[in-house]
């Protein structure tokens, strides 16, 4: 059945000219109200609208009829707000011209494109009928085994888009769709590149730090214009990763038959896809396929792989729980000690930051640009100063006691902290320097320097407060860690009593960065880094206005202040 016409669709606005309009927000993406199938009906005759599917602030889908055919499709469509605005009119019909190039079964295809008497752009494609593989892992229901033979068809894909020249650019779980009958299909082509096009028909400027952070190459962020098919191997490096253990790849990660037990020759596999020089990766996507599909169905006589990939589901991080109640219990996640690996891992780190030093120069800045491109964006430190010059005014036992008392609720919560001691005097990160529990803490003088809350997502707004209360009796703490913590604004406003030491913020996967929390993060003046989820790493989810708004505010109070979407 249709839904009944909305008095403020755009067919029932009044008409230009009978009453002042108010200005438009460049910004205001969110205000696009997405057309109702009686109008849609009417703007495009050709298709019989059915229901709207859902909408992002780069446009919205519908389920649809193709009258002509009798078929159902799923029609895409750009309004008028964002058609007017190059990057994204490029971007839009870019993705309709590389999914016509591309005939192939698992990948989605177009069948029709045009504008509609609205002036909305429009195109027509095929209607996948199931999930996409963020949902279908999230579920935690599906093997290692199984979910690698979804990378395999995804290859298949990867691999005929290549051959006929077209770099897709933004691999990810969530462009990947699968159908009922368990098909892949991938999607979202709005970021592809078509090597040899002309210049005009590649989005340049606005695009070139375009889309999903976790799962760029090194050269997608800082030399986009030498982006190539190698540009998706590591996407799928990244994929085969996260597949195997759940999260993606980040710093000095652990490899996957350390971290979940699958067969050590997966090491290899996503090492070289990984490579931060396209030159040492597979150089075709047929190249890894092959290799992984011999592990997964190794041939007769061939050493078996891990029995892991075939019994054990690819386990799921637990999202924040219900409001607490009186039958509540919080299950603390179990404290790990040091690994001897994670230690070895941070000594490659350092070797690799070593090696960069020399090649590129003798500078701090090449060291920084070395760790941009193998880590992502750097974890901006240099500002911070020695904790323990802060708490020269109280007495050793004091120190001790505040100290030891703050990292004892850290770990009774489930998260983890870093330290500096007399020993060691640089604000050193990554899981060899993460201390989980009181024996790891140094028997020498030693400050928290940063806390680290982002594996508890039942940390909360009370949990927060209790933690500044420590912090401030610590004097210590510079970096703060809340990602993916069930915090709200009223939590952040706790953050004010840290305002003399705080330097480093995280705030992703929280609702913590929001108008009602704006007013405590702007009295944070010696902020220096903050980092919230990124407002345009999905091309189809740029409803920008109200964040951009508030990060100018903020950086209006905080001129140093570096706003981080990675």
């Amino acid at each position: 059945m249709k839904s009944e016409k909305d008095p403020h669709s755009l067919a029932a606005m009044t008409p230009p000219g009978e009453q002042e309009q108010p200005p438009v927000d460049p910004f205001d993406l969110g205000a696009f109200k997405p057309p109702s199938i009686e109008e849609l009906d009417q703007q495009i005759p050709s298709y019989e609208f059915l229901e709207f599917i859902d909408r992002g602030g780069m446009g919205a889908v519908y389920r649809a009829k193709q009258r002509s055919l009798n078929r159902i499709v799923a029609v895409k469509l750009l309004p008028m707000s964002l058609r007017n605005r190059r990057v994204f009119a490029e971007r839009f019909g870019r993705e309709a011209r590389a999914l016509a190039l591309l005939n192939h079964p698992n990948i989605v295809s177009v069948y029709d494109s045009g504008e509609a008497s609205g002036g909305c752009l429009y195109y027509a494609m095929e209607y996948v009928k199931g999930t996409n593989l963020r949902r279908f892992m999230k579920e935690g229901r599906a093997t290692a085994k199984q979910l690698l033979g979804i990378a395999m068809q995804v290859c298949e894909a990867l691999q005929f888009a290549h051959s006929r020249g077209v770099v897709h650019r933004d691999v990810k779980p969530a462009n990947i769709l699968i159908d009922e009958n368990g098909r892949v299909k991938v999607a979202d082509f709005g970021l592809a590149k078509v090597i040899g096009a002309p210049p005009q028909h590649l989005l340049t400027g606005a695009s070139d730090a375009l889309g999903t952070p976790d799962y760029m190459a090194p050269e997608a962020v800082t030399r986009d214009f030498e982006v190539d098919h190698r540009a998706d191997i590591y996407s799928l490096g990244v994929m085969l990763y996260e597949m195997l253990t759940n999260h993606v790849p980040k710093g000095a990660w652990e490899p996957p038959s350390r971290a979940v037990g699958v067969d050590e020759r997966f090491d290899e596999v996503v090492s070289r896809a990984l490579q931060v020089d396209p030159k040492r990766r597979y150089q075709s996507v047929g190249d890894l396929s092959t290799i992984v599909r011999q592990l997964i169905e190794p041939a007769a006589g061939a050493p078996p792989t891990s029995t892991a990939l075939d019994r054990t589901p690819v386990p799921v991080i637990p999202g924040p729980p219900a409001s607490p109640s009186a039958t509540t219990v919080h299950l603390r996640k179990k404290p790990r000690g040091v690994r001897w690996s994670n230690v070895l891992w941070g000594f490659a780190t350092v070797c690799l930051l070593a090696t960069g030093y020399f090649l590129f120069g003798g500078s701090k800045r090449s060291v920084e640009k070395v760790r941009h491109l193998f880590f992502g964006p750097p974890v901006v430190e240099d500002s911070i100063v020695m904790p323990l010059a802060l708490l020269s005014a109280q007495t050793p036992s004091e120190r001790r006691e505040a100290q030891v008392a703050l990292a004892k609720f850290v770990f009774q919560q489930g998260g983890f902290v870093n330290v500096m001691t007399d020993t060691l005097q640089q604000p050193l990160m990554g899981s060899a320097y993460e201390l989980r529990k009181e024996s790891q803490l140094p028997a020498e003088r030693f400050a928290i320097w940063r806390v680290s809350m982002h594996e508890a997502p039942w940390f909360d707004d009370a949990d927060l407060s209790a933690l500044v209360d420590y912090c401030v009796m610590a004097k210590s703490v510079q970096n703060l860690n809340l990602a993916s913590t069930n915090i709200t604004p009223a939590g952040v406003a706790h953050l004010v009593k840290m305002s003399d030491s705080l330097t480093s913020l995280n705030l992703k996967d929280t609702r913590g960065f929001s108008a009602e929390s704006i007013q405590a993060l702007s009295s944070l003046k010696n902020l220096e880094l903050l980092r919230i989820n990124s407002i345009v790493s999905d091309p189809m989810n740029v409803d920008v206005g109200p964040e951009m708004r508030l990060m100018d505010q903020l950086r209006e109070e905080i001129p140093r202040l570096k706003i981080s979407e990675y």
